[in-house]
């Protein structure tokens, strides 16, 4: 089985190459996908992310949880290298941090308390049939997920090319409850 490491740099290189044509419809039908998800439908408070690299576009996910008046969580990294979920009613707001990913500037996006959230979209590199996900390698969702109540879904949204058989597992990982590509969802 391939580590953690090789897998993640042989994803990031396939996704890296999609052709921005086939990149731009599978973000189509996946978006389509999950806004006719009950999941989607049915939760008022949702943690989201913001793209890094050549993740999905979330901006329009983003924006259309706000635009539906759903409450807007994302992530933002604590000095202490914890993540927390911040409030966040205008995407215009986000500062970039040094990683180069847009979060929440703690200073004028309120603290969330994760207690009351209904849905988790979740990012990663490469995800598989069982529900476990390999990220960047920072372990801030494992940890996440750790705390957050079992029976809050934890959706993965990613391109199908970013789904492999298995992924190496550690004790410490904690499995997606769905993986929703442009091709079908599926459920763990």
């Amino acid at each position: 089985m391939t580590d953690k490491k090789s897998l993640r740099k042989q994803i990031i290189s396939l996704r890296s190459e999609m052709d921005s044509t086939i990149r731009k419809q599978a973000e189509k039908a996946i978006y389509q996908r999950l806004f006719a998800s009950e999941h989607f439908q049915n939760a008022q408070t949702i943690c989201s992310f913001v793209s890094f690299r050549d993740e999905i576009e979330m901006q329009p996910i983003n924006q259309d949880i706000l635009d539906q008046g759903k409450t807007l969580l994302l992530p933002y990294i604590t000095p202490e290298k914890t993540m927390v979920f911040h409030l966040v009613k205008d995407l215009s707001a986000l500062k970039r941090n040094h990683y180069g990913i847009l979060e929440p500037d703690p200073l004028i996006h309120p603290l969330f308390d994760i207690h009351a959230v209904d849905l988790v979209l979740t990012p990663g590199v490469a995800f598989d049939e069982s529900g476990y996900r390999v990220g960047y390698g920072a372990g801030f969702y494992d940890r996440f997920f750790s705390i957050l109540n079992k029976a809050i879904p934890r959706i993965g949204i990613a391109y199908e090319l970013q789904v492999v058989t298995n992924v190496p597992k550690d004790d410490y990982d904690q499995p997606l409850t769905h993986l929703m590509t442009e091709f079908k969802t599926r459920t763990f």
